[in-house]
């Protein structure tokens, strides 16, 4: 019994003994599956390590390669370096030569070129050389005097051309071998091929002569050779006979002489003396001409001048130019000359005349008020003023109230007529002299018309708001632009009745309006002509009776 339960505590013992070891198997086997699966990471995470340092072995070996053949590359680079350095200093080093020779050839050519322009200078100067000298105590003795010192001036320097000015009883021409002066004077001709002699009645004619001359030749820079107290006479005469576009050089050179003492004519006889002699010359182009419309009333005078019957000759101005400029070479003395031929012709006093201060905008003068500096239009009801505005392809206006006995001119260009120059006349004649814009008259004189005058886009697309009609080709860069149509239409806009403008629209009366650049012998035109164009002009008074048309 005993021996019994001995045994069954054996087998009890026995079989928990063998679950322990089972389970501590099954715990070992699990510790073995879980080692086997950590080491089969390990190994996958060895095998990845291996391929990446295979990689990075690559890429370093790669790297240095490269890294070699850089090298290799910075070592050549150096050398080309070096080599295109020493080629640039060897270029630098030439250039520099060049450079240096280039300076100094650019010093002799500025040289050269004021040489050359030195010479330009004396060559384009024309020289006067001035022996007039009236009333001298020892007049052969100064007149050798003068000869001997200007040859020796003559002599230094070349002169388009030398003009020698002697009073009209000076010989030229020896009349006996003991005659040493003229001797002199015709060496003196002679120290210059171009040498002319102005032997006139007077200073006047002597220097309007040479005027021509030097116009001929289009010359404008003049040194004159005189004494001192000749020079304020000749520039007086330069005053009245030139204009700015010349340019004169006093020389004091023949001051050694002694004269009588005569005093030195003063401005104003100086004046009458030019005006003497203008008044001899002969009228070019023919006679003058004046047009009229008969839309004014004849208690009024007026017309529209043309350019014949003057006495201006350049090409351009010739030659009823009836305005002097500083850039042109028509002179007050000839343009008042011309004034005055014109007052003869057209029965009004020059004194009593009065032209438009241009300005190209729309201020009005208001006669018996003080004028604006710059002014496009006059009004007056002042009986005998002659009022007038000019033109050379700008309009002239003229403008009358038959009623209120009231005038008024206005000088109208594209830009003025943009402005309003002409309604700004017609309202300047209602408000300030009672006029009614119904009883007011308008005449457009002669001015360029669309088939010759052309402005920008921009300008154009201003007259095309007008109207259409106003402009032609308006597609093209310069369009044709008709001023005067855009005048009348401007006019009717402000109340003047439209049987009251007379223009190139009215056919039942004499085109007054006509084209100023088609018709070159009849006026002036600056789009013809160029900046050195004469002017027209369109004048009007209140007569003091009406005693009808002159």
């Amino acid at each position: 019994m005993a021996g019994t339960e001995e045994r069954e505590r054996y087998q009890f013992s026995l079989t928990e003994t063998l679950e322990e070891a089972t389970q501590q198997g099954e715990a070992q086997d699990m510790e073995l599956k879980r080692n086997r699966e950590v080491l089969s990471g390990l190994q996958k995470e060895v095998d990845e390590l291996r391929v990446q340092i295979s990689a990075t072995k690559k890429l370093i070996f790669n790297k240095t390669q490269l890294l070699v053949k850089e090298q290799g590359t910075q070592t050549q680079l150096r050398k080309d370096i070096e080599i295109q350095n020493r080629r640039c200093e060897a270029i630098l080093k030439r250039l520099r030569c060049q450079l240096n020779k280039a300076q100094s050839n650019h010093r002799q050519l500025t040289d050269d070129i004021c040489w050359l322009e030195k010479e330009a200078e004396e060559m384009s100067t024309v020289l006067i050389v001035d022996l007039f000298h009236s009333d001298c105590l020892q007049y052969n003795a100064c007149l050798h005097k003068r000869v001997k010192t200007a040859a020796a001036v003559i002599g230094e320097r070349k002169y388009t051309r030398v003009y020698i000015m002697l009073q009209a009883h000076d010989r030229i021409y020896a009349s006996s071998p003991k005659d040493t002066t003229v001797a002199q004077l015709q060496e003196l001709i002679q120290l210059n091929e171009n040498t002319r002699i102005l032997k006139h009645s007077s200073v006047a004619a002597s220097l309007y002569c040479f005027k021509q001359a030097v116009d001929e030749l289009d010359q404008s820079t003049v040194l004159v050779l005189t004494s001192t107290p000749r020079i304020a006479e000749l520039q007086a005469y330069q005053n009245r006979l030139f204009t700015a576009l010349y340019t004169f050089e006093y020389a004091a050179v023949f001051d050694e002489c002694t004269a009588s003492g005569a005093e030195t004519p003063t401005s104003a006889h100086i004046e009458e003396q030019v005006a003497i002699f203008l008044r001899q010359l002969p009228a070019l182009k023919g006679e003058m001409s004046v047009l009229r419309s008969s839309l004014i009333s004849d208690c009024f005078s007026h017309g529209f001048t043309t350019r014949t019957g003057g006495i201006s000759y350049i090409p351009t101005l010739s030659s009823l130019n009836l305005f002097s400029s500083s850039y042109r070479r028509d002179p007050k003395a000839v343009v008042a000359e011309n004034l005055r031929r014109l007052g003869l012709h057209a029965g009004f006093d020059p004194e009593k005349f009065h032209l438009v201060k241009t300005d190209h905008a729309s201020d009005v003068w208001v006669m018996g008020k003080p004028p604006p500096k710059g002014y496009d239009g006059i009004v007056t009801n002042q009986v005998g003023v002659v009022i007038a505005a000019p033109g050379a392809d700008c309009m002239p206006l003229l403008f009358t109230d038959p009623v209120a006995k009231v005038i008024g001119v206005a000088h109208a260009g594209w830009k003025g007529t943009l402005m309003g120059i002409a309604m700004a006349t017609v309202s300047a004649m209602v408000t300030e002299f009672g006029s009614t814009v119904t009883d007011v008259v308008a005449v457009i004189g002669p001015s360029v018309g669309p088939c010759c005058f052309s402005l920008d886009k921009e300008s154009a697309e201003s007259f095309h708001t007008i109207h259409p009609s106003c402009v032609r080709a308006r597609g093209s860069a310069k369009p044709y632009v008709d001023i005067r149509l855009a005048t009348r239409i401007l006019l009717q806009q402000g109340g003047v009745l439209p049987h009251h403008i007379q223009d190139d629209t009215v056919t039942d009366r004499p085109n007054l309006t006509l084209c100023t650049a088609c018709h070159p012998h009849s006026f002036f035109s600056h789009v013809r002509d160029g900046s050195n164009f004469g002017t027209q002009i369109g004048f009007l008074w209140i007569k003091e009776s009406n005693t009808g048309p002159l």
